[in-house]
């Protein structure tokens, strides 16, 4: 098994989103995850853990990059 942090492509949105629905009480909606892409100064990683050709994402971070600071959402 190995992990990969890599930049998240709107093709993660589908695990990404149910990942949240089952950590939150108040997740995102896939539209407001999806609304996060059209920001310049966002960002976005998905985690993924492989195994062999196998690759699930496991985890992932949005944050927002403004001067001086980076804002973990």
């Amino acid at each position: 098994m190995r992990l990969s942090c890599v930049p998240m492509q709107k093709t993660d949105l589908g695990p990404v989103s149910a990942i949240e629905r089952v950590c939150f009480a108040e997740p995102w909606s896939r539209a407001m995850l999806d609304g996060e892409f059209l920001f310049d100064h966002c960002r976005a990683m998905a985690l993924h853990r492989m195994d062999g050709s196998l690759s699930e994402i496991i985890g992932y971070l949005f944050f927002h990059l403004v001067p001086d600071e980076m804002h973990v959402l």
